[in-house]
């Protein structure tokens, strides 16, 4: 191991050592700041292929075997992510809520079952004119009657033999005893149970009940129920037989009945509601079946019947049943019924069953319906059946059939079958209006409810947990319907704040902003305004895990192992964590957090995209990612996220830094305040960007200009062969580590091109725009050290406050080491005796609260914005990530952070001034960005304009335009 950071030790290999194999793989160790030494090259293995490209070969460890074990796999390789502030919002304050007064709420008594309306009858599977005399033949008897049977006495007379009694007709009549075995096999007969009990009922009236057994049976009868049979009475079984389900088991069972009966010489008969398309050989082989269904001919002899084929049009009526039942929220056996006839032929009773234990639905004792409960896959299928039904005869009249059967039910129900409806027409809208009213009422009992999360009577009137699974199981497109959009986030919002519930599944299509904005703002109210800080415990540990993320509130302190992921403010509890599934996942996920120093859940990155953080006032977005391919290594540490790229073995240190808003500009009371700093003005950065940790050095410069020129048609291309890019511009001479100087904005917007070019898959290099830049210099709005505010001035150049963290022009003669520094002799009010004055190298003070060295002082840094003496009064009141795109090329551009040279009052953090682009001060640097708001770098300019321009900024320097 030849490098490390100065914060990780060893030790740490140790905690991303795979525990299996005692290996410690190469990138867990570049994250912690390891390189391999020559002694362990040899070890490395090439990246197999269909491994994940973070995955790689052990660096430190046993050896490998040549050949893995084919009985034990090799075991899987740690993929290494990080948590990165990406996405920050400014949410504007909740209105107080202001209850309709026009529509009153709905009370437990509407909401109850509506027992004054009447009850739909159900139609019968067929006629009893039809069944009766079937039922005869199959539990009947021959007698004779008291007619003379006249031909046969003709026959017998013609025979000549005597006659010693008269023939008689014989008749159809019902046996003294029989049995009725009537299946209640739930998965079989539910369909069919009203038809199973109308026919007994009417069997008992026109027979009798006496002598009649009615054995219930749950599928074939076990032995003891076969016991009770009495030998030699008619058996007549009403059920399918099992043919749906076609369970093996089951099947032999019923065959076996069929052969005991057979053996006993008894009578027996099935009246099956299964089509003869369904029909199983095995079966049918066996049992005398007659199909129960209005369309079928019931025979009229006992006999077995051959199964039919199955056929496509049987199918296709199934599926338009689905499609014009698809609005009601569930369908009992009467709409079924009705629906299934008015279809007509080729639906048949099969149809039925079908329909009722349809795969994407659900289906009970009594009633089914087509979506369950947080099944998008269902709701998705549901949806397509809606679409289609537009297209359906018949679905006016279903919609009637539908209105009838809910008519007694909740009008909760009744709601539910209105929207759906609505959507399969083809004016949405105009259908829509007829379910708002109802839908505002319900609505307006949730807002009353909200305020009481508990209350008895609110609670029975299970109004909260029927509005979440009805938002579940209508379509997507519905939900998002304009009309119904706000209307149906706020009630669902409303009932999770009266439910409680702590982690909440949005469905797709859902306003969550209006559903938040509902939980929101019936939350109980915090003690004032707070900023919580988030965290990241444990790391570096944590870039394998990140269950140790927390809430903190501003007054604890930051902790030796803590990453900063940013701020958040509130005045209201809870908080959201909403959970962002990859992409094309059906739904997001948000999390409650009632208190501060709550551990987040595990957020692991393998399964997510995203994840939000959001209180009433602000939204924060984090992404999960593995170390980018430009970066040699990325690590946290206690100013958050950082990584390194390499030009040349020369190290270029970048910082993220997590997006937000603050207040940019001064206010009146600020000493050294200039006019063109106010008025102060919210701003928000909206997305997290690279900030470098410090101006680019000299080496650094030399180091991109070189390997630029090293390839000739970049070089061309970038800058031309006229205008060649100085590898070694800066006036000051001595360390590497000094930062570049005298350069111009169009140099740097070169070096920004190169920089970008020399890293293919970089994260796009480009200057910083002035907000980013102030932005990154305060912190955000945490002021942590002092000179991120107001400093205190002493005279006219001195600041104690900056003596710690800048090079300014009152303290830059102290160590200098330039080998040519500059006379500063005639410099009054300076604190050091020392009579030359010169820049530093970088990183010789203290960083601000995020990690960047030099922010203030050393040299003046190039901004992308055009300067506008007036911009800030042009946005009073507040702008999203503010950029000045330059008019003209030969536009002044912005500089900031004051320089070695300067004195105190112009070394702040809103000091900002304007130079022309082409001009090249010794106190002239830059600073790298990349990322958000990247602005397309200005071609280079000829070397004749350049002379040109180096003229203008001698002749604007001499007449005292830059500020000392």
């Amino acid at each position: 191991m030849s490098r490390r950071l100065p914060s990780i030790s060893r030790a740490l290999l140790l905690k991303v050592m795979d525990d299996a194999t005692h290996e410690i793989y190469p990138r867990a160790a570049n994250v912690c700041g390891f390189e391999p030494g020559e002694e362990m090259k040899n070890e490395l293995k090439p990246i197999r292929s269909g491994d994940h490209p973070c995955k790689t070969e052990p660096l430190v460890g046993k050896k490998q075997p040549t050949e893995p074990s084919k009985e034990t796999p090799p075991s899987p390789r740690p993929s290494l992510m990080f948590i990165q502030p990406t996405n920050y919002e400014l949410l504007e304050p909740l209105p107080t809520p202001q209850p309709d007064t026009s529509l009153p709420y709905l009370t437990n008594r509407e909401l109850g079952t509506r027992y004054d309306r009447p009850v739909v009858p159900s139609q019968p599977l067929t006629r009893w004119s039809r069944l009766a005399p079937f039922l005869r033949r199959a539990l009947g008897a021959t007698l004779p009657s008291h007619r003379v049977d006249t031909r046969a006495l003709e026959r017998h007379l013609a025979s000549g033999l005597a006659l010693t009694s008269l023939p008689r007709l014989s008749r159809q009549t019902w046996a003294p005893q029989a049995v009725v075995l009537k299946d209640t096999a739930w998965r079989e007969m539910s369909p069919f149970a009203t038809d199973v009990q109308a026919l007994l009922a009417r069997l008992e009236l026109e027979r009798g009940s006496s002598g009649l057994l009615v054995l219930d049976v749950d599928g074939p009868p076990p032995r003891r129920h076969f016991r009770r049979i009495p030998p030699g009475v008619p058996v007549l079984v009403l059920s399918t037989l099992d043919q749906y389900e076609a369970d093996a088991a089951r099947l032999a069972a019923w065959r076996l009945l069929a052969g005991r009966l057979s053996a006993r010489g008894q009578s027996f008969q099935a009246l099956s509601p299964c089509p003869r398309r369904l029909w199983r050989r095995e079966i049918a082989s066996t049992w005398p079946m007659a199909v129960w269904d209005c369309h079928a001919r019931l025979p009229r002899r006992t006999a077995r019947q051959k199964p039919l084929p199955a056929t496509s049009g049987a199918t296709a009526a199934t599926s338009d049943l689905l499609d014009l039942l698809a609005p009601a929220a569930f369908v009992e056996p009467p709409l079924l019924r009705s629906t299934r006839l008015l279809l007509g032929r080729p639906a048949d009773v099969g149809s039925e069953w079908q329909a009722w234990f349809h795969s994407s639905g659900w289906a009970s004792g009594v009633s089914f319906g087509l979506v369950r409960p947080k099944d998008e896959s269902s709701t998705a299928a549901q949806a397509a059946r809606l679409a289609r039904r537009s297209l359906k005869p018949h679905a006016a009249a279903v919609d009637l059939l539908i209105s009838q059967q809910h008519q007694r039910h909740s009008p909760l129900i009744e709601l539910e079958s209105q929207l759906r409806s609505a959507f399969s027409q083809g004016d949405a809208a105009t259908a829509l209006a007829s379910s708002l009213n109802l839908l505002h009422r319900i609505v307006a009992r949730l807002r009353q409810m909200a305020d009481t999360p508990g209350f008895i009577d609110d609670v029975e009137s299970h109004i909260a947990p029927w509005f979440v699974d009805m938002v579940d199981r209508i379509p997507p497109a519905l939900r998002a319907a304009p009309s119904l959009r706000q209307l149906v986030g706020e009630g669902l919002g409303l009932a999770h704040r009266f439910l409680q519930t702590q982690v909440i599944t949005w469905p797709v299509g859902t306003d969550t902003e209006s559903a938040q904005h509902a939980l929101d703002a019936h939350s109980a109210a915090l003690p004032g305004l707070l900023t919580y800080r988030l965290v990241l415990g444990g790391w570096p540990e944590a870039s394998l895990d990140f269950k140790q993320a927390l809430l903190l509130p501003p007054q604890a302190g930051m902790g030796t192992n803590e990453m900063p992921l940013g701020t958040l403010r509130a005045n209201l509890r809870p908080l959201h964590l909403t959970l962002s599934p990859p992409k094309g996942a059906p739904k997001q996920i948000t999390r409650l957090l009632s208190t501060f120093e709550e551990p987040l859940p595990d957020i692991q990155a393998a399964g997510l995209v995203t994840a939000s953080l959001s209180s009433n006032l602000e939204r924060r977005q984090f992404a999960f990612t593995a170390r980018p391919v430009w970066a040699k290594r990325m690590w946290y540490d206690r100013y958050g996220l950082a990584a390194e790229f390499r030009i040349r073995d020369v190290p270029f240190g970048l910082r993220w830094i997590p997006p937000g808003s603050f207040l940019m500009g001064s206010p009146e009371d600020e000493p050294g305040r200039r006019e063109n700093e106010g008025p102060p003005h919210r701003v928000t950065i909206t997305k997290g960007y690279w900030m470098a940790e410090t101006p680019v050095t000299q080496a650094q410069w030399r180091a991109v200009v070189e390997a630029a020129r090293e390839n000739a048609p970049l070089w061309n291309r970038l800058v031309g062969k006229k205008d060649a890019l100085n590898p070694a511009p800066s006036h000051f001479q001595g360390p590497p580590e000094l930062p570049v100087e005298s350069v111009s904005w169009e140099d740097c917007a070169a070096f920004c091109q190169m920089l970008d070019s020399l890293l293919p898959e970089g994260p796009g290099f480009h200057l910083p725009t002035e907000a980013q830049w102030e932005y990154a210099c305060r912190a955000g709005d945490e002021a942590k050290v002092p000179f991120q505010g107001p400093i205190s001035l002493e005279g006219d150049v001195l600041s104690p406050d900056l003596e710690d963290y800048a090079w300014y022009g009152g303290n830059s003669g102290k160590d200098c080491v330039v080998s040519n520094p500059q006379d500063s002799s005639k410099w009054l009010g300076k604190e050091h005796g020392s009579p030359t004055a010169g820049t530093h190298p970088v990183k010789s003070k203290q960083s601000n609260a995020i990690g960047l060295h030099d922010m203030l002082g050393t040299v003046w840094e190039w901004c992308a914005d055009e300067w506008d003496e007036k911009a800030y009064a042009k946005r009073a009141h507040g702008v999203k990530d503010p950029r000045m795109d330059a008019t003209d090329d030969s536009a002044d551009r912005v500089v900031r952070g004051g320089s070695w040279y300067n004195k105190a009052q112009n070394c702040r953090a809103a000091f900002r001034f304007g130079v022309h682009p082409g001009i090249r001060w010794v106190n002239q640097g830059l600073r790298l960005a990349a990322g958000q708001n990247e602005p397309r770098a200005a071609e280079p300019q000829p070397k004749e304009r350049s002379d040109l321009l180096e003229r203008r900024s001698r002749a604007r320097r001499a007449g005292g335009s830059e500020p000392a």
